[in-house]
């Protein structure tokens, strides 16, 4: 499954396409975590403050997310 990646004034817009997953999760007596990795390629723009254009294709990289409860 694909994940968009965009911001509020339109300078990111990127479609990230994954191809593999590292996960890990943590349960302690008071806090927990819930963490993963993920490889793949990026696709779309992202815009620089001066209005330069960078287009992404194919372009490797990673994304990553991290849930933690105390």
């Amino acid at each position: 499954m694909s994940t968009r990646v965009a911001s509020a004034d339109g300078r990111v817009d990127l479609l990230f396409s994954p191809q593999g997953r590292k996960r890990a999760e943590h349960q302690l007596v008071v806090a927990a975590m819930d963490y993963f990795q993920e490889c793949g390629t990026w696709h779309g723009t992202v815009r620089a403050l001066d209005g330069t254009r960078y287009e992404l294709s194919g372009r490797p990289g990673v994304l990553e997310r991290m849930h933690a409860r105390l």
